[in-house]
């Protein structure tokens, strides 16, 4: 238990000593977006998630943190591309990740062409009462 806190406090510390730096192509167009205001999850404690571009691919990495009582986390990570008429449709759809924990940590990519991206997660937290709980969050940005 020590080893999470001290390497989520080491997380965060981290998080918050780098610089935000996207590659020339990339403009940033929003951040994580909670399906409900943070804090008010029972068993999710954060959720980050980020996506940069590089020559024609979507590099993109996700960490959840659940409170210390979740034994379990599946996650569902998708990549959607903004259409025509201003809706996403989901591009690629990675393989379910599941762990049997309270910390997951996830990365994929994939060849994007110009748009408007969004990754998406689907995560089911499960605590030691067998109480889930389901966040849907996401970030977006634009590759030019």
């Amino acid at each position: 238990m020590k080893k999470r806190i001290v390497a989520l406090i080491c997380l965060v510390a981290v998080c918050m000593s780098i610089p935000i730096v996207t590659p020339a192509k990339a403009t940033n167009v929003g951040n994580a977006i909670p399906n409900q205001p943070p804090g008010r999850w029972t068993n999710v404690s954060v959720v980050a998630l980020n996506i940069t571009f590089s020559s024609g691919t979507a590099y993109c990495d996700g960490t959840i943190v659940a409170k210390s009582d979740v034994i379990r986390i599946e996650a569902t990570f998708q990549l959607q591309k903004k259409n025509a008429s201003g809706s996403f449709v989901t591009e690629y759809t990675w393989p379910k990740v599941t762990v049997n924990d309270n910390y997951l940590t996830w990365s994929g990519s994939r060849t994007v062409t110009p748009g408007v991206f969004r990754l998406q997660v689907t995560a089911i937290a499960t605590n030691r009462s067998n109480v889930s709980e389901t966040v849907v969050t996401y970030c977006e940005k634009e590759y030019k």
